[in-house]
C-alpha cells in the first residue's frame, strides 16, 4: 500500500520586524504517492520558496542550493521512514534564520557605518532613527551613544544621542559624566537642556552637579523648558541639593503656574521637612501656607492619607477661601480630591473652582484658569460616584450655567450606574434643554450617565423619543461656502447622526417605550449599517411586541446582503475600530429575532440554511454561535 503524505504550508519567519523581506507561500493540501512523485512536489514548493527568496535580493546560487537541499533531505527522510514534511520545514526554518542574521548584522554595521560618516548629517540622522528601534542589548547600545556625543559639528546627532540616552535610566550611567561635560560646555541651549533630563533620569549626583544646576537656573535666558528640566532634577536630589533652596524660591514667583507648581514640590523635596501624622492633623485649626516651607510636609500628608484624612476637609475648604498664591490654589484642590472623595461640600468646592483662579495677582489670566481646572478635573475624578450625597451634587451640576461643570458632572454620573438613579430626573431635565447650539458632546455623554443607570432610568425614555422624532432639534442651516465652515458643519453633522444611534441604543439598555416601536420600524428600514443595527438592538428589547419587526430584520439574513463588522459605541467619524466587541447589523437582528422568540419562525428556515452553510462568516464575527442562539429561542428552548 503506497503511504501518503501532505504538503502543508513552509513558514518564512523573519526577525526583528523585517517580514517585509519575506513572503509566506501557502500550498493547498496534496496528497502525494510513489516516492518519485513526493520528490517532485518537494521540488516544486522549494521552487517556489527559492524564487520567493530569489525576488528577495537572495543571490540565485543561494536559491540553487537551498532547493537542492530540500529535495534531498525530502527523499532521504523519506527512505528512513520520518515525516518528509516536518524535516523539509525544519531546515528550511533553519537556513532561513542564518541568513536572516547575516542580513541583519550586515545591516547592523552599516548603520554603525553612516553613524559615522563626516559628511553627510542626514545620513547620520537616518541611521541613528534606525539604531533607535534596533533590538540591542542596553550595555551594547549606550556604548554606541556614548561615541555619538563626541560628534561636535553634529549638534541634531547629539542631541537625539543625548534624549535617547535617558530612557536608559541607571544603565547610562558610563555616559554621564560625558553628559555632563556637555551640559557644561555646550554653547547649544536645548543640548544642555536634554543633557539635564537624561542625568535626572539616570540618577547622576555629586556635588558639583548641584553647584552646577543652582548657577543656570539663577541665569535669565534658560527658557521654561530648561527650568522644569532643572526643577525636577534638584528636587529628585533632595536634601543633596540644598545649596539650591533660594534659587528654587525664585521660582515660586515666576510668572508660569507650571513652574511656580514645579518650584513649590521641588522645594518641599529639598527641605525634606518631616510629614505630620494623623494624629497631629487632627490637631490643627488651621493650615498655615504662610510658611517658609508653603505647609509642603501637611499637604503631602494629607494626600498620602486619603479619605482617612477626611477631617481635613473643612481646614482645606477654609484654605481655599483666602488670598491664596494660583499655584497653592492648585495644591490644595488636588489635596481635597484625595481627602474629600465622600463629602459633598468637597465636591461643590472642586466645581466651584473651575474657572475661577482667586490668586491676588492671577485673575483672569489664562494659564491660571487651565492649571486650576486641570486640578479641578483631577480631583472630581477621584469623588466616589456611587455615594448618594456625591450623586446629589452631580445631579445638581447639571443645571449649570458653565458648559464644562455640565459636562463634567454627566461623565461622572456615568460611574454611578444604578448608584445614580435618583439623578434620572435631572439628566432628563438637561437632555430637554438641548438644541442647535449644544455641544453633541454634552449630550452624548448625558445619554451614556442614562445607559450606565439602566432600567432605572427608564423615565428619560419619553425625552430621548422626543429627540428622535424632532430631527430638526440638532439642525443647522446649511454650511456656508468657506471650506472650514463646511468642513466643521460636515463633522458636526456627522456627530448627530452618531447621536441618533445612541439614542437608540440607550433605549435599549434603559428600556424602549411601546410608543417607540413606529419609528424603530421606520429606522429599520434604512440601509445605513449603524443606524440598522442599533434600532435592531433597540427592537430587541422590547422582545415578543415587537413581531412586527421580524419582516424589516430578516432582509439582512438574505445571503446578498453585505454585512460589515462595527463598534456601535463609537461616537463620530471613525477611521480605525478600537478594540472591544465587535458587532454587525445582521448580528444585532439575529439577536433581536432571538429576543423576540417563537413569533419570528418566519425567520426560521433562513437561519438554519446559515447553520449549515459551509462558507466562513465576513470578517470572523460569531454568525454560527448567534444562529444557534436564536434557532433554541424560536424553537422555544427545544
Amino acid at each position: 500500500m503506497k503511504p501518503r503524505t501532505i504538503l502543508r504550508t513552509v513558514e518564512i519567519v523573519a526577525f526583528a520586524n523585517r517580514s517585509k523581506h519575506f513572503r509566506a507561500a501557502t500550498v493547498r493540501e496534496r496528497p502525494t504517492g510513489s516516492r518519485a512523485d513526493y520528490v517532485g512536489r518537494s521540488l516544486t514548493v522549494a521552487a517556489r520558496k527559492c524564487v520567493n527568496l530569489t525576488r528577495q535580493r537572495y543571490n540565485l546560487i543561494a536559491a540553487v542550493g537551498i532547493l537542492a537541499i530540500a529535495a534531498f533531505l525530502g527523499f532521504t527522510a523519506r527512505s528512513l521512514g520520518a515525516d518528509p514534511e516536518e524535516a523539509v520545514r525544519r531546515k528550511f526554518a533553519e537556513i532561513v534564520r542564518q541568513a536572516e542574521e547575516k542580513r541583519l548584522a550586515a545591516e547592523l554595521q552599516d548603520i554603525l557605518a553612516n553613524l559615522a560618516d563626516g559628511v553627510d548629517e542626514e545620513k547620520q540622522i537616518a541611521a541613528f532613527v534606525k539604531l533607535s528601534d534596533w533590538k540591542m542589548p542596553a550595555e551594547e547600545m549606550v556604548a554606541v551613544l556614548t561615541k555619538l556625543l563626541d560628534y561636535q559639528d553634529r549638534k541634531t546627532l547629539r542631541y537625539y544621542a543625548v534624549n535617547r540616552l535617558g530612557y536608559f535610566g541607571p544603565k547610562a550611567r558610563p555616559a554621564a559624566e560625558k553628559l555632563f561635560h556637555l551640559f557644561k560646555n555646550s554653547e547649544i541651549y536645548y543640548i544642555r537642556n536634554a543633557a539635564v533630563k537624561s542625568l535626572h533620569e539616570i540618577g547622576y549626583v555629586t556635588p558639583e552637579v548641584v553647584t552646577a544646576y543652582t548657577a543656570y537656573l539663577k541665569l535669565s535666558g534658560v527658557g521654561e523648558e530648561g527650568i522644569w528640566n532643572l526643577l525636577d532634577a534638584l528636587g529628585a536630589m533632595g536634601p543633596a541639593a540644598k545649596e539650591a533652596v533660594p534659587a528654587i524660591q525664585k521660582h515660586l514667583k515666576d510668572t508660569d503656574v507650571r513652574t511656580q507648581l514645579k518650584a513649590f514640590h521641588a522645594l518641599g523635596k529639598v527641605k525634606a521637612m518631616p510629614e505630620p501624622s494623623l494624629a497631629m492633623l487632627k490637631k490643627m485649626t488651621r493650615i498655615e501656607w504662610n510658611d517658609a516651607d508653603g505647609a509642603y510636609p501637611t499637604l503631602t500628608a494629607i494626600q498620602n492619607a486619603g479619605p482617612k484624612a477626611d477631617f481635613t476637609v473643612p481646614l482645606l475648604l477654609q484654605a481655599l477661601g483666602e488670598d491664596l498664591p494660583t499655584y497653592l490654589r492648585c495644591v490644595m484642590v488636588r489635596t481635597l480630591g484625595h481627602a474629600g472623595a465622600s463629602d459633598p461640600q468637597a465636591a461643590k468646592a472642586m466645581f466651584d473652582a473651575l474657572g475661577k483662579p482667586l490668586g491676588p495677582n492671577d485673575a483672569g489670566r489664562h494659564d491660571a484658569i487651565i492649571a486650576v481646572n486641570r486640578e479641578a478635573v483631577a480631583a472630581v475624578a477621584k469623588l466616589d460616584a456611587k455615594n448618594e450625597r456625591i450623586v446629589a451634587v452631580l445631579a445638581d451640576r447639571l443645571g449649570d450655567i458653565d458648559p464644562y461643570g455640565r459636562d463634567l458632572a454627566a461623565i461622572h454620573l456615568k460611574r454611578s450606574g444604578p448608584s445614580g438613579k435618583s439623578a434620572v430626573p435631572a439628566l432628563a431635565k438637561a437632555l430637554k434643554r438641548t438644541d442647535a447650539t449644544t455641544n453633541p458632546e454634552l449630550v452624548r455623554v448625558l445619554l451614556d450617565a442614562c445607559r450606565s443607570i439602566g432600567p432605572g432610568a427608564a423615565s428619560c425614555g419619553d425625552v430621548i423619543i422626543d429627540l428622535l422624532i424632532e430631527r430638526e432639534r440638532f439642525d443647522k442651516n446649511p454650511p456656508k461656502e468657506i471650506d472650514g465652515e463646511r468642513n466643521r458643519e460636515r463633522n458636526r453633522r456627522d456627530k448627530v447622526n452618531a447621536l441618533r444611534v445612541l439614542m437608540k441604543l440607550t433605549l435599549a439598555d434603559i428600556g424602549m417605550p411601546q410608543k417607540a416601536l413606529p419609528f424603530i420600524l421606520d429606522t429599520l428600514a434604512n440601509r445605513e449599517y449603524r443606524a440598522f443595527a442599533a434600532a435592531a438592538r433597540a427592537a430587541g428589547s422590547l422582545g415578543k411586541e415587537a413581531k412586527e419587526a421580524v419582516p424589516l430584520l430578516m432582509r439582512v439574513l438574505d445571503p446578498k446582503f453585505v454585512d460589515q463588522a462595527m463598534h456601535l459605541d463609537t461616537f463620530g467619524t471613525i477611521w480605525v475600530l478600537p478594540e472591544g466587541e465587535r458587532t454587525s447589523a445582521r448580528i444585532e437582528a439575529i439577536r433581536a429575532l432571538a429576543k423576540i422568540g417563537p413569533d419570528a419562525k418566519a425567520a426560521l428556515p433562513r437561519l438554519l440554511e446559515m447553520l449549515n452553510d459551509p462558507a466562513p462568516p465576513e470578517g470572523n464575527l460569531p454568525y454560527n454561535e448567534e444562529v444557534r442562539r436564536a434557532v433554541k429561542a424560536i424553537r422555544g428552548g427545544e
